[in-house]
């Protein structure tokens, strides 16, 4: 096997998953089961590194919270603002969440991979499911379906191939 060179984007968040650079360019991926105790622990780990990448985020959910229009929003989407935005959990809400852990999660970093054709399915376990990926290939006739679990794909390129019709 060729070794694997990614970006150093897709370096930094295997770093940040606890990854080894070193494995991943000998074996071109590394997956590992991660155990996290609470809300600070989980926002360390999958919270975008870049500024900018949480202030769109926020922007994305601000936006969903002004088409609201003052109803009240679930704590899923305080919760996304914290651990991918720029909003903190307020107390009730931490302690809810604080229910939740311990969190086991299986995390992987490829460098490139390929969707095989079909489905691709996360869960149904109910386990959180990260997936880092320097490059990602859907080809036509191949997707992803979650089922009861959180799932976060993070992805350097993307590339889907589709068959006009």
């Amino acid at each position: 096997m060729a070794k694997f060179v990614g970006s150093n984007e897709f370096y930094a968040r295997a770093a940040q998953l606890g990854h080894s650079r070193a494995e991943i360019d000998s074996k071109g991926h590394q997956a590992t089961t991660v155990v996290v105790q609470s809300m600070q622990e989980l926002k360390k780990l999958v919270q975008p590194q870049d500024p900018k990448a949480r202030e769109a985020r926020q922007a994305m959910l601000d936006a969903v919270a002004n088409a609201s229009a003052g109803q009240e929003l679930p704590l899923e989407h305080h919760v996304n603002g914290y651990l991918f935005g720029t909003r903190e959990l307020s107390a009730e809400h931490e302690a809810h969440c604080a229910e939740s852990f311990p969190l086991t999660l299986a995390v992987v970093s490829m460098g490139t991979g390929t969707l095989p054709p079909g489905e691709t399915l996360i869960g149904p376990n109910g386990n959180p499911v990260v997936w880092n990926y320097d490059t990602l290939n859907i080809p036509d006739g191949s997707w992803i379906t979650t089922q009861t679990t959180n799932f976060t794909l993070n992805v350097t390129r993307l590339v889907m191939q589709y068959t006009p019709s």
